[in-house]
């Protein structure tokens, strides 16, 4: 029985070589180094020795890759031998904070042993589908430490965050550092209930009653979809579906959380900017933001969109200039110092990468085909969102879901134009629905006219899929793919350096 798992070490890989592109990049453009740019160069670097220790390099491997690029950004950046030492020490500095980050967790483990262990545990993430079963995220009650994964059938109990079980089973640890002991199909018993933070509890009912208002007004598919695109939520949406999404490439709809956070932000500042101080309006959006977060699950998606959302929205408030580039490499350093074993990730990678690639690739391919406005329904920039995206992702893909069809880059392109205007009438259809449900009706039509659309794309696209042959089984293959991004990159031209 195979244990769902979220980590590959023969994809992870390629987060170092795309943490990468951001020093050779700059240093073709043979750029004087900036104050700026030490603070974002030496976070690439420590956690390119977090990576490393990850994978089990030794220190000569990291002293040579570190002194390589070290020895790459003194010729191409003109950079001083000072900083350059500088950033070398934070890649050692890297390494050495993932061995304590393991070690530290071994040390607060303590799990429970033998074939029928009992003990108790609480639920402290949403239950999520996991191929046939219902994986459930459990912390460890006294006298033992940790959590472990839960996987039982669906439709026995229903389970709900913050419950706390009584569990009778055997426990299987992982020698994966990242992952989590397993449970399977154990007995399982809810002893008590809202043993979770209130505030997070309270906000997955709220979004709960959202979905339960959603199913009401559609089709199941429909609504399903819909749901997924609103608050992010996958467990409504049926096997068949899901699957027809996987091969079509369209599963990331449900994942948006940068343009969901983009949306809320310039809503709030729309409504309230000239009712509320410049301060208070900064709290009022980094809280609804926080909470947004929360009720989606707090995934490494949200967190990583919240982040950089969030330095976004202090930036404007402060009058500071915002930094794109500034802003993804400390969301990330944030996130790999709370969890140093989320480089190898796919999840992590996934969305570090998509954004990575729209933020560089952006530019070049737009002077590729010569796009200078968005064209009829914003075609063009949909197109050149689809391909940013897909070519930076294009290993992980390929090596943690097994394929990737070509299609996708079309897909992709269809299924996005009336994305921002199913978010808007789902929401309105929503709220409609909970003041006076007769005014939703013109609504609801509406949107079951755009899901349809949504779903024809969808089932469309995944009968005409066209594989691609998996060409990233190795090192060497991931480095030139992304080695020829960058040679593309630099040849094509340089994205606006204004804001770095």
């Amino acid at each position: 029985m195979m244990v769902p798992h979220r980590r590959d070490s023969s994809m992870s890989r390629a987060i170092f070589y795309i943490l990468l592109i951001p020093h050779a990049y700059d240093g073709c453009m043979y750029m004087p180094i900036r104050a700026g740019d030490i603070s974002f160069y030496a976070a690439a670097a420590f956690m390119s020795g977090v990576f490393a220790a990850n994978m089990g390099w030794n220190l000569w491997m990291l002293g040579t890759a570190s002194f390589t690029a070290g020895a790459m950004l003194v010729l191409y950046t003109r950079i001083s031998w000072k900083y350059a030492v500088f950033i070398l020490f934070a890649a050692f500095a890297g390494a050495l904070y993932y061995s304590a980050y393991v070690h530290w967790n071994a040390a607060h483990i303590r799990l429970p042993g033998g074939k029928h262990a009992a003990f108790f545990g609480v639920i402290k993430e949403e239950p999520k589908q996991a191929g046939n079963f219902i994986m459930l995220a459990v912390s460890l009650s006294r006298p033992y430490a940790g959590a472990v994964d839960i996987f039982t059938m669906p439709g026995i109990t229903s389970f709900h965050y913050g419950d706390e079980l009584w569990v009778n089973g055997s426990v299987d640890a992982s020698k994966d550092p990242g992952a989590s002991p397993a449970v399977f199909l154990p007995r399982l018993r809810v002893v008590a209930q809202h043993e979770g933070f209130w505030l997070r509890e309270w906000l997955i009912d709220l979004k709960e009653a959202i979905i339960r208002k959603i199913v009401k007004m559609l089709p199941p598919d429909q609504a399903a979809l819909l749901a997924g695109i609103m608050v992010g939520t996958t467990g409504t949406i049926s096997a068949a579906l899901r699957a027809q999404m996987e091969i079509s490439g369209t599963t990331y709809i449900v994942n948006m959380f940068g343009y969901k956070i983009a949306l809320i932000t310039a809503a709030l500042a729309a409504v309230l900017k000239d009712r509320l101080p410049r301060r208070w309006l900064l709290a009022v959006t980094l809280g609804v933001v926080a909470l947004f977060v929360l009720a989606s699950g707090a995934g490494v998606s949200a967190v990583r969109a919240a982040v950089m959302g969030s330095f976004a929205v202090i930036a404007r408030g402060t009058g500071k200039v915002f930094s794109p580039r500034h802003a993804v490499a400390f969301a990330a350093l944030g996130m790999v110092l709370a969890d140093a074993t989320l480089l190898t990730d796919a999840g992590f990678q996934l969305s570090f990468l998509s954004f990575i690639g729209i933020y560089y690739l952006a530019d070049p391919v737009n002077n590729l085909f010569r796009w200078t406005d968005g064209g009829v329904l914003q075609w063009k920039e949909h197109a050149m969102l689809s391909l940013t995206t897909n070519l930076a992702i294009l290993p992980v893909v390929i090596n943690t879901f097994g394929e990737f069809s070509l299609t996708s880059f079309i897909s992709n392109v269809l299924i996005m134009i009336p994305w921002l205007a199913v978010f808007a009438f789902g929401g309105l259809t929503t709220v409609l629905g909970s003041i006076f449900p007769p005014l939703a009706f013109c609504a609801v039509q509406v949107v079951g006219v755009l899901m349809q659309y949504e779903l024809f794309v969808i089932h469309l696209f995944s009968i005409a899929a066209v594989p691609m042959p998996a060409v990233f089984g190795s090192p060497f293959a991931i480095a030139f793919y992304y080695g020829a991004l960058i040679v593309f990159t630099y040849y094509y031209g340089a994205p606006a350096q204004n804001n770095n």
